[in-house]
């Protein structure tokens, strides 16, 4: 081959490699925002909240546990809407996604946050256990949900399925780890302090 085609392929190589990074790195940029389908997950506060907050979290997660007296705090925001999505990361919590199913199905009795609760406060006592179904059959005895229903739904395949889909859409979304929140389409990964989303809010009605 000449040395003249050799440039050329070069060249072409190189623009490859460049566009290639460019695309690699628009996509990471991507992640710093998303566009972010409100009408579904566990919501509280109206619809019409000027600021939406989505959490993409896992029950068996120790920050989101750390994180939950402050998200749930939001609650008292009148122009917030907060809405919990489940993300659990089954790879390193075996029992993430039985407690996402529990909460699930505690949200067909309308208990989804007393759920929420339970499973955050008591999270040491589930997490490792090799039997965590009858635990959650005990919480849902305590916050004095239809027990039978309760156990009927946790192995639902409505209640997986509702799981999967807040899985794939985190996914979808960049997100790879918990919790990761999304605040008006903005990307906030890890836990806040109360401090720390009031400074989120003050930004989010400047806007």
């Amino acid at each position: 081959m000449s040395s003249d085609g050799k440039f050329f392929i070069g060249v072409i190589i190189v623009a490859i490699l460049a566009l290639g990074g460019f695309i690699f790195y628009s996509g990471g940029k991507k992640n710093d925002t998303a566009n972010i389908d409100y009408t579904i997950g566990q919501k509280f506060g109206s619809d019409s909240a000027k600021i939406k907050i989505v959490e993409f979290g896992d029950f068996q997660c120790p920050a989101c546990a750390s994180a939950a007296d402050a998200f749930e705090g939001l609650k008292k925001e009148k122009d917030v809407q907060i809405s919990f999505r489940h993300f659990p990361l089954t790879n390193i919590h075996a029992n993430a996604e039985i407690s996402s199913y529990a909460a699930e199905a505690a949200a067909n009795q309308n208990k989804f946050w007393e759920m929420y609760n339970l499973l955050y406060e008591r999270q040491t006592v589930w997490s490792a256990s090799q039997a965590p179904k009858d635990i959650f059959i005990g919480y849902a005895q305590e916050l004095k949900l239809d027990v039978e229903k309760f156990k009927k739904d946790i192995d639902s395949d409505a209640v997986k399925k509702i799981v999967q889909r807040d899985y794939n859409a985190a996914i979808e979304l960049g997100a790879n780890s918990t919790p990761t929140f999304f605040i008006n389409n903005k990307k906030i990964t890890g836990a806040l302090t109360v401090a720390q989303w009031q400074k989120e809010l003050e930004e989010a009605r400047a806007k």
